[in-house]
């Protein structure tokens, strides 16, 4: 009788300890550890982890430690240690990182390809002077001066409407029919919604401004020429309070950071990185302890040195070093609209760089002129200015596609 009663409870007692067994198994499994050989043969488990494979765009050969591991996007478990990460897709530069993986933690690749040969577009056709952007880089404004009177003048490119067939692209906010804005200087307000044309006299009288809106056609554009100061005075007041106010909205351990060791801060489209010049010498404190675990493994530097380019990663409390002010001249970055690379010219070439200060790639070494640079909203190129024939016919604004 007793034996019959023991026997469902054994029986129960089994059946749990194989549902927990099978339960920590994938608990265990889920977080990344295998069954491997140690170096006697011996099966062990063993800790792992995930390195998440991604790439734009996607589809292309990864490879760690130059052996063909899978195609982006996927991922993989590997023991912890450094890898070389590779990946390459035909017709794009080759992307290549030193990837360090920690035993139950997540790295990605984040890797954005660029293509060997980029297509070139124009934008304008009738000619384009002096391109000048906003702050947010909503719009692009320029002037024309190689068409008819009632052609020339300034012209204005919306970024955020995409780019629309030739014709429609850019509209006509002044003429010349009124005044020769086609020679005009722009300055754009901090918003874009509106902008200071100043024309110089080309003989003997004082220069004459302007403010016109940049979302119609000013037929009365408003003579500002006495006032013009203390508007450039509101322009840059507006903008400081922007940059205070974005701040704010910070940690109150973040918001400390750009009060001592942050000039000249430059926020990412997300606004979760910023690139900063370092106000002085010091070692960078930590902020967020104990450390969030960061799917980024480039080790960080927070030695700053004054004058030198990092960046900041906000969500992570990781600093990267960009440019050492030793190596010369600081180019002027800006952002990638996807958050994690960004541009700058230099030796006349157009280059893009990781936040973290790796995989430099040249992506335009074809001629432009001057240093006016862009990105496409959508992120999938850039827009120059430049002339391929004689210096007899005007420049263009063209953009670069790098889908």
């Amino acid at each position: 009788m007793v034996k019959h009663i023991k026997h469902p409870i054994y029986r129960t007692a089994i059946i749990l300890l194989l549902i927990t067994a099978v339960a920590i198994g994938a608990i265990a499994y889920g977080r990344g550890y295998r069954i491997a050989r140690d170096e006697t043969g011996q099966n062990i488990v063993s800790g792992t982890g995930l390195l998440v494979l991604t790439s734009i765009p996607d589809g292309a050969r990864a490879f760690v430690d130059d052996e063909l591991a899978t195609a982006t996007d996927n991922t993989v478990n590997l023991k912890p240690g450094k890898y070389v990460v590779k990946i390459e897709k035909d017709g794009y530069f080759t992307w290549q990182k030193e990837i360090e993986i920690k035993n139950e933690r997540v790295t990605e690749t984040n890797a954005l390809l660029f293509p060997k040969a980029p297509q070139l577009t124009n934008l304008t056709t009738t000619g384009a002077t002096n391109p000048v952007t906003d702050k947010e880089r909503k719009i692009v404004t320029y002037t024309v001066a190689s068409a008819s009177s009632e052609l020339n003048g300034i012209y204005v490119m919306n970024l955020n409407r995409g780019f629309l067939p030739i014709g429609d692209a850019s509209r006509q906010i002044a003429s010349n029919l009124i005044d020769t804005f086609s020679e005009a200087n722009i300055e754009v307000s901090p918003d874009g919604l509106q902008i200071l044309a100043t024309i110089q006299p080309q003989s003997s009288g004082s220069a004459r401004t302007y403010i016109l809106n940049t979302n119609e056609f000013n037929s009365s554009p408003l003579l500002v020429t006495a006032t013009a100061v203390n508007i450039r005075e509101e322009w840059l007041l507006e903008l400081q309070t922007l940059e205070s106010e974005r701040i704010k909205t910070l940690p109150r351990r973040v918001q400390g950071l750009f009060n001592r060791y942050f000039e000249s801060p430059l926020f990412s489209p997300e606004e979760d990185k910023v690139l900063y010049v370092a106000s002085i010498s010091a070692e960078l404190p930590i902020v967020v302890n104990p450390p969030i675990p960061s799917t980024n493994s480039t080790p960080e530097e927070r030695n700053l040195i004054e004058g030198n380019i990092y960046v900041y990663n906000i969500k992570d409390d990781k600093n990267y070093l960009l440019r050492d002010v030793q190596i010369g001249n600081i180019p002027k970055y800006i952002w990638h609209p996807g958050n994690s690379h960004l541009y700058y010219i230099e030796d006349r070439k157009i280059n893009a760089i990781e936040y973290d200060s790796h995989n430099t790639t040249t992506v335009y070494a074809g001629p432009f002129i001057g240093e006016f640079l862009t990105p496409s909203v959508d992120g999938t190129g850039l827009i120059i200015l430049t002339n391929f024939n004689d210096s007899s016919t005007p420049a263009n604004l063209y953009r670069l596609i790098f889908k």
